[in-house]
Protein backbone atom coordinates (compact mmCIF):
# COMPACT_ATOMS: atom_id res chain seq x y z
CA UNK A 1 0.00 0.00 0.00
CA UNK A 2 1.89 3.16 -1.04
CA UNK A 3 1.70 6.01 1.41
CA UNK A 4 0.83 9.52 0.38
CA UNK A 5 3.34 11.85 -1.60
CA UNK A 6 5.37 14.29 0.47
CA UNK A 7 3.99 17.52 -0.71
CA UNK A 8 6.97 20.01 -1.26
CA UNK A 9 4.87 22.95 0.06
CA UNK A 10 2.56 23.22 2.87
CA UNK A 11 -0.32 21.48 2.47
CA UNK A 12 -3.84 23.44 3.25
CA UNK A 13 -7.57 22.04 2.79
CA UNK A 14 -8.67 23.75 0.04
CA UNK A 15 -12.29 22.16 -0.53
CA UNK A 16 -14.55 20.71 2.04
CA UNK A 17 -18.07 18.87 1.19
CA UNK A 18 -21.01 17.24 2.18
CA UNK A 19 -23.89 15.51 1.70
CA UNK A 20 -26.41 14.94 3.78
CA UNK A 21 -25.63 16.58 6.69
CA UNK A 22 -27.93 16.18 9.08
CA UNK A 23 -29.82 14.57 6.48
CA UNK A 24 -30.99 17.66 5.49
CA UNK A 25 -28.20 19.56 3.70
CA UNK A 26 -25.14 19.70 1.02
CA UNK A 27 -22.40 21.69 1.52
CA UNK A 28 -19.72 22.31 -1.33
CA UNK A 29 -17.08 24.81 0.80
CA UNK A 30 -14.98 25.86 -1.24
CA UNK A 31 -12.72 29.31 -2.06
CA UNK A 32 -14.35 31.45 -4.91
CA UNK A 33 -12.12 33.41 -6.56
CA UNK A 34 -9.03 30.34 -6.78
CA UNK A 35 -6.47 29.87 -4.08
CA UNK A 36 -6.64 33.30 -2.33
CA UNK A 37 -3.32 35.29 -1.19
CA UNK A 38 -3.90 33.45 2.37
CA UNK A 39 -4.59 29.94 1.34
CA UNK A 40 -4.26 28.70 5.49
CA UNK A 41 -7.52 30.94 5.91
CA UNK A 42 -10.41 29.28 5.45
CA UNK A 43 -13.39 30.74 6.67
CA UNK A 44 -16.61 28.90 7.02
CA UNK A 45 -20.20 30.90 7.31
CA UNK A 46 -23.46 30.39 7.34
CA UNK A 47 -27.09 30.62 9.26
CA UNK A 48 -27.36 29.04 12.91
CA UNK A 49 -28.27 25.53 12.17
CA UNK A 50 -26.17 24.79 9.01
CA UNK A 51 -23.79 22.90 10.55
CA UNK A 52 -20.60 24.69 11.16
CA UNK A 53 -19.73 23.71 14.35
CA UNK A 54 -20.48 20.51 13.52
CA UNK A 55 -18.40 20.74 10.07
CA UNK A 56 -15.39 21.69 12.38
CA UNK A 57 -15.84 18.43 14.98
CA UNK A 58 -16.00 16.09 11.70
CA UNK A 59 -13.10 17.90 10.01
CA UNK A 60 -10.99 16.88 13.07
CA UNK A 61 -12.24 13.67 13.61
CA UNK A 62 -11.91 12.63 9.87
CA UNK A 63 -8.05 14.14 9.47
CA UNK A 64 -6.75 12.77 12.90
CA UNK A 65 -5.28 9.37 12.52
CA UNK A 66 -4.48 9.00 16.19
CA UNK A 67 -5.85 5.50 17.66
CA UNK A 68 -8.25 4.75 20.68
CA UNK A 69 -9.30 8.53 20.74
CA UNK A 70 -13.06 8.07 19.40
CA UNK A 71 -11.96 9.72 16.47
CA UNK A 72 -13.98 6.94 13.67
CA UNK A 73 -17.05 6.51 16.29
CA UNK A 74 -17.71 10.43 16.57
CA UNK A 75 -17.84 9.59 12.46
CA UNK A 76 -19.80 6.83 12.42
CA UNK A 77 -22.44 8.70 14.71
CA UNK A 78 -22.47 11.18 12.83
CA UNK A 79 -25.87 11.95 9.72
CA UNK A 80 -24.12 12.39 6.30
CA UNK A 81 -23.99 10.07 3.35
CA UNK A 82 -20.55 11.48 1.71
CA UNK A 83 -17.72 13.71 3.21
CA UNK A 84 -14.40 14.53 1.84
CA UNK A 85 -11.72 17.22 1.81
CA UNK A 86 -9.42 18.19 -0.67
CA UNK A 87 -5.86 19.85 0.00
CA UNK A 88 -3.99 22.09 -2.04
CA UNK A 89 -1.48 19.56 -3.77
CA UNK A 90 -4.44 17.20 -4.69
CA UNK A 91 -4.40 15.10 -1.74
CA UNK A 92 -8.21 14.08 -1.02
CA UNK A 93 -9.34 12.23 2.22
CA UNK A 94 -13.01 10.92 1.94
CA UNK A 95 -15.87 9.23 4.42
CA UNK A 96 -18.65 7.68 2.65
CA UNK A 97 -21.75 5.38 3.06
CA UNK A 98 -25.02 4.56 1.26
CA UNK A 99 -27.59 6.58 2.63
CA UNK A 100 -27.34 9.72 5.48
CA UNK A 101 -27.99 7.64 8.49
CA UNK A 102 -25.15 7.05 11.35
CA UNK A 103 -23.39 3.87 11.50
CA UNK A 104 -21.11 2.06 8.91
CA UNK A 105 -18.94 3.68 6.29
CA UNK A 106 -15.73 3.89 4.74
CA UNK A 107 -12.86 5.61 4.46
CA UNK A 108 -10.95 6.55 1.31
CA UNK A 109 -7.06 8.86 0.62
CA UNK A 110 -6.74 9.22 -3.07
CA UNK A 111 -4.41 11.13 -4.96
CA UNK A 112 -6.26 12.84 -7.86
CA UNK A 113 -7.96 10.25 -9.56
CA UNK A 114 -5.59 7.37 -8.01
CA UNK A 115 -6.82 5.82 -4.83
CA UNK A 116 -3.86 5.02 -2.17
CA UNK A 117 -5.60 3.27 0.63
CA UNK A 118 -9.02 2.53 1.74
CA UNK A 119 -10.96 0.97 4.92
CA UNK A 120 -14.26 -0.04 5.58
CA UNK A 121 -15.40 0.78 9.02
CA UNK A 122 -18.32 -1.30 11.02
CA UNK A 123 -20.19 0.65 13.78
CA UNK A 124 -21.99 -1.65 16.35
CA UNK A 125 -25.42 -0.96 17.64
CA UNK A 126 -24.27 1.56 20.14
CA UNK A 127 -22.60 3.61 17.20
CA UNK A 128 -19.40 2.81 18.26
CA UNK A 129 -16.65 1.41 15.86
CA UNK A 130 -15.00 -1.47 17.99
CA UNK A 131 -11.48 -1.51 19.84
CA UNK A 132 -11.14 -4.29 17.84
CA UNK A 133 -10.74 -2.89 14.51
CA UNK A 134 -7.12 -0.82 15.78
CA UNK A 135 -6.26 -5.03 15.94
CA UNK A 136 -7.16 -5.48 12.12
CA UNK A 137 -3.31 -5.49 9.60
CA UNK A 138 -5.45 -4.11 7.12
CA UNK A 139 -6.80 -1.17 9.25
CA UNK A 140 -2.74 -0.31 10.81
CA UNK A 141 -1.98 -0.11 7.29
CA UNK A 142 -4.81 2.30 6.25
CA UNK A 143 -3.68 4.41 8.97
CA UNK A 144 -0.43 4.56 7.99
CA UNK A 145 -1.17 5.70 4.77
CA UNK A 146 -2.71 9.00 6.06
CA UNK A 147 -0.99 12.16 6.43
CA UNK A 148 0.11 13.10 9.34
CA UNK A 149 -1.26 16.51 10.72
CA UNK A 150 -0.87 18.31 14.25
CA UNK A 151 -4.49 19.93 15.41
CA UNK A 152 -5.24 22.77 17.82
CA UNK A 153 -9.36 22.91 18.61
CA UNK A 154 -10.92 25.99 20.29
CA UNK A 155 -14.51 25.60 20.75
CA UNK A 156 -17.35 28.02 20.93
CA UNK A 157 -17.78 27.63 24.70
CA UNK A 158 -13.99 27.70 25.27
CA UNK A 159 -14.51 24.53 28.30
CA UNK A 160 -14.50 21.59 25.69
CA UNK A 161 -11.94 19.01 24.80
CA UNK A 162 -11.99 16.37 22.34
CA UNK A 163 -11.84 13.17 24.45
CA UNK A 164 -13.11 9.49 24.01
CA UNK A 165 -16.31 9.70 26.17
CA UNK A 166 -17.42 13.13 23.62
CA UNK A 167 -16.91 16.21 24.81
CA UNK A 168 -15.90 17.14 28.18
CA UNK A 169 -15.95 19.60 30.26
CA UNK A 170 -13.35 20.97 32.96
CA UNK A 171 -13.56 22.83 36.05
CA UNK A 172 -12.12 26.30 36.21
CA UNK A 173 -9.08 26.81 38.78
CA UNK A 174 -5.56 28.21 38.03
CA UNK A 175 -2.19 25.97 36.80
CA UNK A 176 0.12 28.89 36.25
CA UNK A 177 2.75 26.17 34.97
CA UNK A 178 1.31 23.02 33.14
CA UNK A 179 -2.11 22.79 31.88
CA UNK A 180 -4.30 20.27 34.13
CA UNK A 181 -7.85 18.98 33.93
CA UNK A 182 -8.74 21.74 36.94
CA UNK A 183 -7.60 24.38 35.21
CA UNK A 184 -9.46 27.18 33.58
CA UNK A 185 -9.45 27.93 29.60
CA UNK A 186 -7.68 30.79 30.03
CA UNK A 187 -4.59 29.70 32.17
CA UNK A 188 -5.16 26.45 30.47
CA UNK A 189 -4.56 28.07 27.24
CA UNK A 190 -1.66 30.05 28.67
CA UNK A 191 0.34 26.86 30.00
CA UNK A 192 0.17 25.16 26.76
CA UNK A 193 1.51 28.63 24.76
CA UNK A 194 4.34 28.31 27.96
CA UNK A 195 4.94 24.99 27.01
CA UNK A 196 5.26 24.99 23.81
CA UNK A 197 7.64 27.94 23.79
CA UNK A 198 9.85 26.56 26.28
CA UNK A 199 10.41 23.16 24.04
CA UNK A 200 10.66 24.84 20.85
CA UNK A 201 13.58 27.21 22.75
CA UNK A 202 15.24 24.20 24.14
CA UNK A 203 14.62 22.33 20.61
CA UNK A 204 16.63 25.26 19.08
CA UNK A 205 19.89 25.33 21.20
CA UNK A 206 19.62 21.37 20.71
CA UNK A 207 19.72 22.04 17.09
CA UNK A 208 22.40 24.63 17.19
CA UNK A 209 24.90 22.43 19.48
CA UNK A 210 24.34 19.82 17.37
CA UNK A 211 25.45 21.64 14.74
CA UNK A 212 28.33 23.17 15.97
CA UNK A 213 29.90 19.91 17.39
CA UNK A 214 29.21 18.82 13.34
CA UNK A 215 31.00 21.40 12.03
CA UNK A 216 33.91 21.29 14.84
CA UNK A 217 34.86 17.75 13.21
CA UNK A 218 35.26 19.46 10.16
CA UNK A 219 37.35 22.05 11.79
CA UNK A 220 40.16 20.68 13.03
CA UNK A 221 40.65 18.72 9.38
CA UNK A 222 40.23 22.14 7.71
CA UNK A 223 42.79 23.74 9.76
CA UNK A 224 45.61 21.45 8.93
CA UNK A 225 45.05 22.61 5.56
CA UNK A 226 44.94 26.35 6.26
CA UNK A 227 46.83 28.86 3.88
CA UNK A 228 49.28 30.54 6.06
CA UNK A 229 50.51 33.13 3.27
CA UNK A 230 49.20 36.20 2.99
CA UNK A 231 46.22 36.35 0.91
CA UNK A 232 46.83 38.84 -2.68
CA UNK A 233 43.42 40.24 -2.18
CA UNK A 234 39.84 39.86 -0.40
CA UNK A 235 41.29 40.29 2.95
CA UNK A 236 39.02 43.48 4.41
CA UNK A 237 35.58 41.93 2.39
CA UNK A 238 35.85 38.57 4.43
CA UNK A 239 36.93 40.67 7.93
CA UNK A 240 33.71 42.93 7.12
CA UNK A 241 31.99 40.04 6.44
CA UNK A 242 32.50 38.66 9.90
CA UNK A 243 32.27 41.68 11.89
CA UNK A 244 28.64 42.09 9.77
CA UNK A 245 27.55 38.39 10.72
CA UNK A 246 28.64 38.69 14.31
CA UNK A 247 26.61 41.99 14.63
CA UNK A 248 23.49 41.40 13.35
CA UNK A 249 23.69 37.71 15.50
CA UNK A 250 24.68 40.29 18.62
CA UNK A 251 21.08 42.13 17.49
CA UNK A 252 19.29 39.13 17.13
CA UNK A 253 20.22 37.40 20.20
CA UNK A 254 19.69 40.63 21.81
CA UNK A 255 15.59 40.50 20.69
CA UNK A 256 15.20 37.20 21.35
CA UNK A 257 16.64 37.81 25.01
CA UNK A 258 13.71 39.67 25.55
CA UNK A 259 11.87 36.62 25.63
CA UNK A 260 14.23 34.61 27.53
CA UNK A 261 14.93 32.52 24.05
CA UNK A 262 18.27 33.18 24.16
CA UNK A 263 21.06 35.20 26.19
CA UNK A 264 22.85 38.18 24.71
CA UNK A 265 26.29 37.62 22.32
CA UNK A 266 28.99 39.55 23.86
CA UNK A 267 30.89 40.45 20.57
CA UNK A 268 32.78 43.72 21.13
CA UNK A 269 35.47 42.52 22.37
CA UNK A 270 35.52 39.63 19.59
CA UNK A 271 34.76 42.52 16.78
CA UNK A 272 37.44 44.89 17.82
CA UNK A 273 39.86 42.22 17.95
CA UNK A 274 39.03 40.99 14.34
CA UNK A 275 39.20 44.71 13.07
CA UNK A 276 42.39 45.16 14.50
CA UNK A 277 44.05 41.46 13.58
CA UNK A 278 46.88 41.22 10.85
CA UNK A 279 45.97 39.70 7.36
CA UNK A 280 47.70 36.77 7.57
CA UNK A 281 46.04 35.35 10.82
CA UNK A 282 42.40 36.38 9.50
CA UNK A 283 41.70 33.12 7.37
CA UNK A 284 42.66 31.11 10.51
CA UNK A 285 40.26 33.34 13.07
CA UNK A 286 37.41 32.84 10.00
CA UNK A 287 37.86 28.97 10.21
CA UNK A 288 37.75 29.34 14.22
CA UNK A 289 34.70 31.41 14.17
CA UNK A 290 32.48 29.63 11.59
CA UNK A 291 30.96 26.17 13.83
CA UNK A 292 30.12 29.46 16.31
CA UNK A 293 28.31 31.60 13.00
CA UNK A 294 26.79 28.46 12.12
CA UNK A 295 25.58 27.32 15.41
CA UNK A 296 24.03 30.43 15.68
CA UNK A 297 22.34 31.03 12.67
CA UNK A 298 20.75 27.33 12.95
CA UNK A 299 19.10 28.20 16.50
CA UNK A 300 18.11 31.42 14.87
CA UNK A 301 16.24 30.10 11.79
CA UNK A 302 14.82 27.74 14.32
CA UNK A 303 13.66 30.53 17.41
CA UNK A 304 12.39 32.85 14.14
CA UNK A 305 8.44 31.39 14.02
CA UNK A 306 8.23 31.48 17.44
CA UNK A 307 9.61 34.80 17.65
CA UNK A 308 7.30 36.66 15.43
CA UNK A 309 4.50 34.97 17.64
CA UNK A 310 5.77 36.25 20.82
CA UNK A 311 6.48 39.71 18.99
CA UNK A 312 3.01 39.65 17.52
CA UNK A 313 0.88 38.68 20.25
CA UNK A 314 2.83 40.73 23.39
CA UNK A 315 2.57 43.84 20.66
CA UNK A 316 -1.04 43.30 19.97
CA UNK A 317 -2.97 42.74 23.07
CA UNK A 318 -1.12 45.68 24.78
CA UNK A 319 -2.20 47.63 21.95
CA UNK A 320 -5.66 46.57 22.53
CA UNK A 321 -5.97 46.17 26.46
CA UNK A 322 -7.07 49.50 28.26
CA UNK A 323 -4.95 50.15 31.31
CA UNK A 324 -3.30 46.76 31.40
CA UNK A 325 -0.29 45.14 29.70
CA UNK A 326 1.56 41.88 29.34
CA UNK A 327 4.91 40.83 29.75
CA UNK A 328 5.97 37.04 28.56
CA UNK A 329 9.25 35.38 29.45
CA UNK A 330 9.99 31.96 29.17
CA UNK A 331 11.60 31.59 32.83
CA UNK A 332 8.52 33.77 34.55
CA UNK A 333 6.23 33.12 32.30
CA UNK A 334 3.15 35.41 31.09
CA UNK A 335 2.37 38.57 33.26
CA UNK A 336 -0.47 40.71 33.18
CA UNK A 337 -0.66 44.42 35.44
CA UNK A 338 -1.99 46.97 35.25
CA UNK A 339 -0.41 49.86 33.63
CA UNK A 340 -0.38 52.72 35.82
CA UNK A 341 -0.07 51.38 39.05
CA UNK A 342 2.14 47.99 37.96
CA UNK A 343 -0.62 45.97 40.32
CA UNK A 344 -0.23 41.74 39.04
CA UNK A 345 -3.40 40.10 37.89
CA UNK A 346 -4.39 36.98 37.80
CA UNK A 347 -5.88 35.89 34.18
CA UNK A 348 -9.19 35.29 35.35
CA UNK A 349 -9.48 38.70 36.50
CA UNK A 350 -9.33 39.84 32.75
CA UNK A 351 -12.40 40.90 31.67
CA UNK A 352 -14.57 38.53 29.00
CA UNK A 353 -12.99 39.98 26.02
CA UNK A 354 -9.37 40.28 27.11
CA UNK A 355 -9.40 36.42 28.10
CA UNK A 356 -10.94 35.97 25.22
CA UNK A 357 -8.25 37.81 22.80
CA UNK A 358 -5.48 36.51 25.39
CA UNK A 359 -6.78 32.34 24.54
CA UNK A 360 -6.70 33.32 20.79
CA UNK A 361 -2.80 33.77 20.98
CA UNK A 362 -1.83 31.68 22.99
CA UNK A 363 -3.64 29.09 20.89
CA UNK A 364 -1.71 29.72 18.16
CA UNK A 365 1.41 29.84 20.03
CA UNK A 366 0.56 26.21 20.99
CA UNK A 367 -0.16 25.62 16.78
CA UNK A 368 3.12 26.43 15.85
CA UNK A 369 3.93 22.76 14.97
CA UNK A 370 4.61 21.65 11.46
CA UNK A 371 1.51 20.56 9.41
CA UNK A 372 -0.86 22.36 12.23
CA UNK A 373 -4.61 22.68 11.28
CA UNK A 374 -6.13 24.93 14.10
CA UNK A 375 -10.07 25.10 14.75
CA UNK A 376 -11.54 28.22 15.67
CA UNK A 377 -15.23 28.43 16.45
CA UNK A 378 -16.48 31.89 16.57
CA UNK A 379 -13.31 33.49 16.96
CA UNK A 380 -14.90 36.80 17.53
CA UNK A 381 -16.55 35.88 20.96
CA UNK A 382 -16.93 38.98 23.62
CA UNK A 383 -14.88 41.24 21.05
CA UNK A 384 -15.75 44.54 20.26
CA UNK A 385 -16.12 45.31 16.77
CA UNK A 386 -12.79 47.28 16.59
CA UNK A 387 -10.55 44.28 18.18
CA UNK A 388 -12.63 41.77 15.31
CA UNK A 389 -11.63 44.16 12.40
CA UNK A 390 -7.98 43.72 13.13
CA UNK A 391 -8.10 39.96 14.58
CA UNK A 392 -7.44 37.52 11.87
CA UNK A 393 -3.99 39.81 10.07
CA UNK A 394 -2.99 39.73 13.32
CA UNK A 395 -3.46 36.12 14.24
CA UNK A 396 -2.32 35.03 10.51
CA UNK A 397 0.80 37.64 11.47
CA UNK A 398 0.99 35.32 14.45
CA UNK A 399 1.40 32.38 12.49
CA UNK A 400 3.08 33.11 10.05
CA UNK A 401 6.33 32.06 10.94
CA UNK A 402 4.71 28.17 10.24
CA UNK A 403 2.33 26.58 7.88
CA UNK A 404 -0.47 26.75 11.22
CA UNK A 405 -3.63 26.68 8.78
CA UNK A 406 -6.89 28.40 10.17
CA UNK A 407 -9.86 26.33 9.89
CA UNK A 408 -12.68 29.65 11.87
CA UNK A 409 -16.66 29.18 11.84
CA UNK A 410 -17.99 32.78 12.25
CA UNK A 411 -20.71 35.17 12.31
CA UNK A 412 -18.56 38.37 12.44
CA UNK A 413 -19.09 40.34 9.36
CA UNK A 414 -16.10 42.67 10.47
CA UNK A 415 -14.30 38.94 9.76
CA UNK A 416 -15.82 38.10 6.73
CA UNK A 417 -15.90 41.77 5.03
CA UNK A 418 -11.77 41.54 5.47
CA UNK A 419 -11.23 38.54 4.13
CA UNK A 420 -13.63 37.93 1.63
CA UNK A 421 -12.10 35.80 -1.08
CA UNK A 422 -11.01 33.53 2.14
CA UNK A 423 -14.94 32.88 3.01
CA UNK A 424 -16.54 29.48 2.10
CA UNK A 425 -20.83 29.61 2.85
CA UNK A 426 -22.87 27.31 4.03
CA UNK A 427 -25.94 26.39 1.71
CA UNK A 428 -29.80 27.18 3.75
CA UNK A 429 -31.00 25.17 1.25
CA UNK A 430 -32.83 22.07 2.75
CA UNK A 431 -32.37 19.33 0.20
CA UNK A 432 -33.98 16.30 2.65
CA UNK A 433 -36.22 16.00 5.49
CA UNK A 434 -35.50 17.26 9.51
CA UNK A 435 -34.01 14.42 10.82
CA UNK A 436 -32.49 14.54 14.82
CA UNK A 437 -28.50 14.33 14.63
CA UNK A 438 -28.12 11.81 17.54
CA UNK A 439 -25.08 12.68 20.44
CA UNK A 440 -23.99 10.23 22.95
CA UNK A 441 -22.46 7.32 23.14
CA UNK A 442 -19.12 5.79 24.18
CA UNK A 443 -16.83 6.05 21.59
CA UNK A 444 -13.64 4.08 20.97
CA UNK A 445 -12.02 3.62 17.84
Amino acid sequence: MASPPQSPVPRYIARIRVEGLFGQFDHDLVFRDGVPANPNLLILYGENGTGKTTLLWMLYHLLNRHPAEGHRSYLARQRFKRFFVRFTDGLQISAEREAARPGDFGMTLSQGQEQIAAYEYKADENGRVPPATRKDPEHSRFVEALPYFNFGFLPHDRLTVSHEDGPQRRPPTLAPATPSEESSPISSSIARAIGTARQRAIGASNQGQLTTNAIYTDLVQQIVHVDLTLPANGVEEKRLSLVQRLTHQARLAREYSRFGLSSELQIEGLVGTLQTMLPERLNIAAQVLEPFLLGNEARFAVLEPLHIALTTMVGTVNSMYLNKRISLHLEKGLQISTFLTDEKLLPEQLSSGEQELLILFCEVISALSPSTVLFIDEPELSLNVSWQKNLLEALLKCGSGSSVQFVIATHSIELLTRYRSNVTRLSKTVVGPLEVNPEGGKAEA
